[in-house]
């Protein structure tokens, strides 16, 4: 995943402990012998087993709801390590999965961002039915930087899904697009609506995702037109410019991956993607006499050639002209 910044706690910050893996994360005492990913692999559970499952999370629970700062993310790590193997298995991920779950739950609203974004980012990495219920409900949260933390919780979700074997089908998926669908129609925060367009990409491997990119780049499509009946300035004052700069590179990278690997929704992928590029070039067109021009030069620039090298991606799949031939202006 790309790094994103938090508007008051960068998502650094809320990740603080994870370039220190070597210390905080070196287990002691009775976890040296028994951990939660020691266990993630057992297909059959014993009853004590159950215990230590239960034992462990409320340890790393206490440590998310800690005051110490540094605390809170060695909490979250040991949470979510137990679900970052090859060959988690699924009855593992249900059971730690419901007893995670329950703990967590208060912390996902919890008052100090802290805590709610990381509660939110282990039940992202835990990848449940239920644990997929709490990341949604942190998108609908006031505060822009848990809303980032959910989408971005989100991608962990679907990424799941590329790692093992998930505990969660076609319907959740489609469950979680349509809420980052509604979260692209309306949401204020650039950051925000950056993460869930990621978030939305993410899902493109996860089951019933296929068409995740596609749908992402829909989105995206519907918000500009709606930002520009509002004006230049976009829907409630947006500046979209990154949301469509975004949508394009993601929407570039899915090309790119569906040519090593050739899939149907490669077509549909590549119609929305040309039809982005094609709003974005024109986004920057309309600002080349714009004041901030030339301080953003370099950025609209950069951002234009992402455009024309998407535009070449999707006319090379739909078998169509050339870049030279389109006659951009």
């Amino acid at each position: 995943m790309k790094c994103m910044m938090l508007p008051k706690l960068t998502l650094s910050a809320i990740l603080l402990g994870a370039s220190l893996s070597g210390v905080v994360l070196m287990p002691t005492g009775a976890l040296a012998q028994t951990s939660l990913s020691t266990l993630s692999e057992r297909a059959e559970l014993s009853k004590d087993d159950l215990e230590q499952i239960k034992r462990l999370v409320d340890a790393a629970v206490a440590k998310l709801e800690a005051a110490d700062a540094i605390e809170v993310p060695r909490g979250r790590r040991e949470l979510t390590a137990a679900f970052e193997g090859s060959k988690v298995a699924v009855p593992f991920r249900v059971e730690a999965g419901r007893v995670i779950v329950d703990r967590i739950r208060p912390l996902t609203k919890s008052q100090r961002e802290l805590t709610a974004v990381n509660a939110l980012i282990v039940a992202g990495e835990t990848a449940t039915r239920n644990s997929q219920t709490l990341v949604i409900e942190g998108l609908k949260d006031s505060r822009a930087s848990v809303r980032i933390g959910a989408a971005y919780a989100l991608s962990r979700f679907y990424l799941q899904a590329t790692r093992s074997a998930p505990a969660f089908d076609a319907e959740d998926t489609d469950r979680g697009l349509k809420a980052l669908e509604a979260m692209i129609a309306s949401e204020a925060d650039p950051m925000a609506l950056d993460a869930a367009v990621t978030a939305m990409v993410a899902a493109s491997n996860a089951p019933g995702g296929a068409a995740a990119a596609e749908r992402a780049g829909q989105a995206v499509l519907a918000r500009l037109a709606k930002g520009s009946e509002a004006g230049a300035g976009g829907a409630a004052g947006v500046d979209l410019f990154p949301l469509a700069a975004r949508s394009v590179r993601e929407l570039r990278q899915r090309l790119q991956d569906l040519a090593v690997r050739p899939a149907a929704e490669s077509v549909g992928t590549a119609r929305i993607a040309a039809a982005l590029s094609g709003e974005l070039l024109g986004v920057i067109r309309a600002r080349t006499s714009a004041p901030e021009w030339t301080a953003m030069r370099d950025v609209y620039q950069a951002a234009s050639a992402t455009a024309e090298t998407t535009l070449t991606l999707a006319s090379t799949t739909l078998s169509g002209p050339s870049i030279g031939s389109m006659d951009l202006k």
